[in-house]
């Protein structure tokens, strides 16, 4: 059957859907019409990881050592949260 939302012919079950029912593929009924097929949003996911990846760093590593990769992204921040030893140490 043809989707009463997207006109899509798929396999349909009959719902309401934002107050109306009608026969819904399983991608409307889920609310997620995917914009991957045009290649966009993987693209948009690999631009927003790129810009926002120093945002994830974490100040120190899993043993609690100072991570160098904070030290270097934030060297200001680093300076007031570790001792002086500690930057030495992981330089």
């Amino acid at each position: 059957m043809t989707c009463d939302n997207c006109g899509l012919e798929t396999p349909t079950k009959n719902a309401i859907l934002q107050g109306t029912f009608g026969a819904y593929c399983s991608q409307c009924l889920r609310g997620t019409k995917r914009l991957s097929n045009t290649g966009y949003a993987s693209y948009h996911r690999s631009r927003e990881r790129e810009d926002h990846q120093r945002d994830t760093i974490q100040p120190r590593d899993f043993n609690g050592k100072p991570n160098r990769e904070f030290i270097h992204a934030y060297p200001e921040e680093s300076q007031s949260m570790f001792t002086p030893k500690e930057l030495k140490e992981n330089e």
